[in-house]
């Protein structure tokens, strides 16, 4: 898989950015847990990093699995941010983190607006490439 340079920086910033969202809410949480703001903020920050990697191919896949029907413009997203939060929750639960929903809450939204941006891009150069190339 080559990874370019953009999406290296998307995830070097999305790890420093959602890690230390998380080390943050964790530090200043009133609410008990066993992990410490650190390890928390490292958890986030390493896994945003991760699926901020993988996350444009893996839409990009399972939005070309789905030909010509509607699901195709939601269901890659339902998908990759719900295994997204899944993992990130159960890493967070596994931690002890204080705050899981504050801490994973943000970066999905954030991911939700960027896998739909994906499809959105796909369906656009699909639909522009076939007016360019018809297949009659």
């Amino acid at each position: 898989m080559f990874i370019s340079r953009f999406t290296l920086f998307s995830a070097t910033v999305a790890f420093l950015f959602w890690g230390g969202w998380a080390f943050y809410v964790n530090y200043t949480s009133a609410a008990t847990g066993n992990a410490s703001p650190l390890l928390s903020g490292l958890t986030q920050g390493i896994g945003s990093f991760t699926i901020t990697l993988i996350m444009v191919h893996v839409v990009g896949c399972l939005y070309f699995r789905i030909p010509g029907h509607p699901a195709r413009l939601f269901l890659p997203t339902v998908i990759t941010i719900g295994s997204s939060g899944l993992v990130l929750a159960l890493s967070h639960l596994v931690i002890g983190t204080k705050s899981i929903l504050a801490t994973i809450i943000p970066s999905l939204s954030v991911g939700v607006v960027f896998n739909l941006l994906i499809t959105f891009k796909l369906w656009r150069d699909e639909i522009r490439d076939n007016h360019q190339n018809p297949s009659d």
